[in-house]
């Protein structure tokens, strides 16, 4: 059993000394009873406690028996919440039995801990892939994301290079740049080539910055990089779908020319009908209704092709086509009509069902002009070679068919 040391026996023992001392020390210093009332504080343990008077209280400190660690959390003269570290010892002073506590202020230390501790989350759970290295550029870190991308994991990767990526894909040229900016800027940001532990090759966007010390020193580099595949893949993907559109914009074109100049008594009527305003215009809310209707059909037909079902789509694009030869409208109109369609159903849509629309629309067009001379083949005596009527009781007799047929 260990004896407490009895300083006021040493016959070196200097009480004044001992209070110089805890008086010079950085750290708060407080000398507890047996009871846990404060003997002594010094003026670094009363900012900690914010300035208050510390003798004779019970502080409530946790203290044990013996030797004891802990962490306290402690209140400075601003209010400010801190963390301080505190180690006690018993000893005998001034011939009682006392306890000597140290408060370490480790209210930085404790804040630095938290952001390293953030740091390292944000660096595990990154969605890009990140790799750090020393300046001659052997691989010290990488996160999940790095395995997840690369196939390499922490273990492959520690201790080489990133040459382990190297694609082949880019000149000597090309990484000469790369490193001057690093070295010029302390940065380097674009697109690069690498390859999988697979073999695969993959497109990444990669951004390399320098860390440096203190002093100006570089100590490590880390890069920065998300995997571009899938972004390529949807850029060829709507880049397609451009390309479809322009094809489909050229078919309306080639249908406005065939079915205009035709000479049959039908055609004709339908042509006679280009000097008037679109139906986009003269019936405007009877128009927007059309489009929604023609919206709906397309999308009833994509879903005919994705999932092999039977919605009703040749029934709905004739009643459009009745609706559209009541309205006189012609080649030109059912063009507005189809363009609008597309534009207003592939906007902000997965780019392999903008495709399908576009080339499902296409047939449908056709379908549906086909459809529309039909009834002028039946229709076109009662109908008359003018302009596009002004919104009447038949317009809107037809606006709340449209609507009916929209639900």
């Amino acid at each position: 059993m260990s004896r407490r040391p009895r300083i006021q026996e040493d016959p070196s023992f200097d009480k004044d000394a001992v209070l110089r001392l805890f008086a010079a020390m950085p750290d708060g210093m407080i000398v507890l009873n047996a009871m846990g009332i404060v003997l002594y504080a010094n003026d670094s343990a009363h900012r900690m406690f914010g300035g208050r008077r510390l003798l004779g209280k019970n502080l409530g400190l946790p203290i044990m028996a013996g030797e004891s660690h802990a962490d306290i959390e402690v209140i400075d003269s601003a209010g400010r919440v801190g963390c301080a570290e505190l180690r006690a010892a018993t000893f005998d002073w001034l011939g009682q039995p006392a306890t000597v506590a140290s408060l370490r202020d480790i209210t930085e230390r404790r804040a630095l801990e938290r952001q390293l501790a953030l740091a390292g989350q944000v660096f595990e759970n990154a969605r890009e892939g990140i790799i750090v290295t020393r300046p001659d550029g052997v691989i010290v870190s990488v996160n999940r994301s790095f395995t997840t991308i690369t196939g390499y994991s922490l273990e492959e990767a520690l201790g080489n290079t990133p040459r382990l990526l190297k694609s082949g894909e880019h000149d000597r040229a090309f990484f000469e740049r790369m490193w001057e900016s690093i070295a010029g800027q302390g940065f380097w940001h674009g697109e690069i080539v690498n390859r999988r532990k697979d073999g695969s090759l993959y497109p990444e966007l990669l951004s390399i910055s320098r860390i440096q010390d203190g002093d100006g020193q570089v100590v490590h580099l880390v890069g920065i990089f998300s995997d571009l595949t899938q972004h390529k893949t949807d850029q060829a993907a709507l880049e397609e779908a451009r390309l479809q559109l322009q094809q489909s914009e050229k078919l309306l074109e080639e249908i406005e020319r065939r079915y205009t100049v035709a000479n049959s008594p039908v055609l004709s009527v339908v042509g006679s009908m280009y000097g008037s305003a679109p139906l986009s215009r003269s019936a405007k809310g009877v128009f927007d209704e059309l489009v929604h209707r023609y919206g709906r059909t397309l999308d009833l037909a994509v879903e005919n092709l994705a999932f092999k079902v039977d919605n009703p789509v040749s029934d709905q694009l004739r009643e459009l086509a009745d609706d559209l030869g009541y309205l006189q409208a012609g080649a030109r109109d059912v063009a507005e009509l189809h363009s609008q369609t597309l534009t207003k159903n592939t906007k902000g849509v997965a780019a392999a069902k903008a495709k399908a629309m576009i080339e499902e629309g296409r047939f449908l067009v056709l379908e549906l002009m086909g459809n529309l001379l039909s009834f002028y083949r039946k229709n076109y005596n009662r109908v008359p070679a003018a302009a596009h009527p002004e919104p009447n009781s038949t317009t809107q007799a037809l606006h709340g068919r449209a609507k009916k047929g929209s639900t």
